[in-house]
């Protein structure tokens, strides 16, 4: 099994294991509050109003719009910092070339017939050279 497979398949693990503890944390948290409504929130007096609060509380967003808003900002920074790890990598790992496909018949026959060949006395210089290296 590839590394990569591995990987994906224990992320999976991970995110269908938090899944299932925020299912278990929100019926508990309905629970709860359905309790406290019951048995409680009657009893808890209501606010008096204040002037000052009423004019903070206009201003204050609702939890839910507070929550996205947040969740927002980390969809963005998240993004962000996705493309500049990407941009790193490619700076000092720049992706490889697909290998090329396999040259037909023709192609092979071309680009044999447009190479050229040294001279014999270049190849004689260089036979020599390779000789003297192997010697020493």
């Amino acid at each position: 099994m590839p590394v990569l497979t591995t990987v994906e398949n224990v992320q999976d693990q991970i995110l269908e294991t938090i899944g299932s503890v925020q299912t278990r944390v929100i019926k508990t948290n309905k629970k709860i509050a359905g309790q406290f409504n019951d048995k409680v929130a009657d009893r808890v007096p209501a606010m008096p109003a204040l002037p000052l609060l009423d004019t903070v509380t206009d201003r204050i967003p609702a939890p839910s719009v507070a929550v996205g808003t947040y969740f927002d900002l980390v969809e963005r920074a998240t993004k962000a910092n996705r493309k500049f790890a990407m941009d790193l990598v490619n700076v000092w790992a720049p992706a490889k070339k697909a290998p090329a496909a396999k040259a037909t018949a023709k192609t092979t026959t071309t680009k044999k017939a447009t190479v050229k060949k040294a001279p014999a006395t270049k190849k004689r210089a260089v036979r020599k050279t390779t000789a003297r290296k192997t010697a020493s």
